[in-house]
This record gives structure tokens, C-alpha cells and sequence, in this order.
């Protein structure tokens, strides 16, 4: 998406809503599951082929097949409720509020 639209597009990530998503059979991920899933989105980006199994899912020997030159996009974080939280990885912060 990068490519064809430039600095326009941004990712967002977010957990997710326990009480609206538990209903529907659809997990909602730790901290540190969101933030290995942000380190699995760069480390693809750049290039790497990724094999991992653990919080945030099970990637065997993943890869991106059409890769750009251009910068990756940047990585948003949304969260709410309960705690107040940093989450900080390659760059990457966020707050829940």
C-alpha cells in the first residue's frame, strides 16, 4: 500500500475489546502479544522472513513477496480501559487511557 500511496497510509493496531470480540470466539491480545506482532509487521517490511509461534499467533516461515523501496509505513497503537500503560518497541509508543 506504501508504494501506489505513499506516506498517506499508516497502520493501526489495537488489542482489542474483550467484552465485544469473547462473544464472537475472537481472542484479544496481551501488551506484549500486540507488541511482538509489531515487531513481526517491521521485521517483514524490512525484508526478513519470519518464523514465529508464541502470544501473537503461529508465522512459519513468513515472508513478504512484494516488497517496495520505499520507507515503511508507521506503526498507530489504540487502546482504552483499565490500566494506564507505555508501550515502547523500535520506536514505537503508546498510551492507554
Amino acid at each position: 500500500m506504501r508504494g501506489p500511496f505513499g506516506e498517506r497510509v499508516i497502520v493501526g493496531l489495537g488489542r482489542g475489546n474483550r467484552p465485544l470480540l469473547a462473544p464472537q470466539g475472537v481472542p484479544v491480545l496481551s501488551l506484549q502479544a500486540t507488541g511482538e506482532y509489531a515487531d513481526i509487521l517491521r521485521r517483514l517490511w524490512r525484508g526478513e522472513t519470519v518464523s514465529y509461534e508464541g502470544p501473537a499467533g503461529r508465522y512459519p516461515n513468513t515472508a513478504m513477496i512484494d516488497l517496495v523501496d520505499v520507507p515503511p509505513p508507521p506503526l498507530v497503537f489504540g487502546c482504552f480501559g483499565g490500566e494506564r500503560r507505555w508501550m515502547s518497541r523500535s520506536g514505537t509508543s503508546t498510551t492507554c487511557s
